[in-house]
């Protein structure tokens, strides 16, 4: 978590990263009591966001890590001369999951479990 906390403060601490190209969607604040509801912490947190892309990393974490990766996804993002697709990514306890906005398909469905082989 803290590696994600830290390549989060880079990239907005970045001058190169286009702050207000993304259109006009006021962002909300989560209240102080969003972990106080069951349902919240059972079904997960909804965000609609834009999705910029994925990346391979060489290790499973680690700060540096997680900040090259996502230098290489913004990188990649800004070359590409196309739009972002909206979609909606929820964070739960079972896993991340992203969809498309528009058309409802599953574009990611990441578990937090390890896949691991049957003795």
């Amino acid at each position: 978590m803290d590696a994600l906390k830290s390549a989060g403060r880079a990239i907005i601490k970045s001058p190169g990263v286009p702050r207000h190209t993304w259109g006009t969607s006021k962002h909300e604040k989560l209240p102080e009591n969003w972990t106080d509801t069951k349902e919240t912490l059972l079904e997960g947190m909804v965000f609609n966001v834009k999705y910029l892309g994925m990346t391979l990393v060489g290790q499973p974490k680690g700060e540096d890590m997680a900040s090259a990766a996502i230098h290489r996804i913004v990188a990649t993002a800004r070359a590409g001369a196309k739009k972002f697709r909206k979609v909606t990514l929820t964070v739960s306890p079972k896993g991340i999951i992203i969809t498309d906005t528009e058309t409802t398909d599953l574009i990611e469905n990441v578990s937090i479990y390890r896949n691991q082989p049957p003795l």
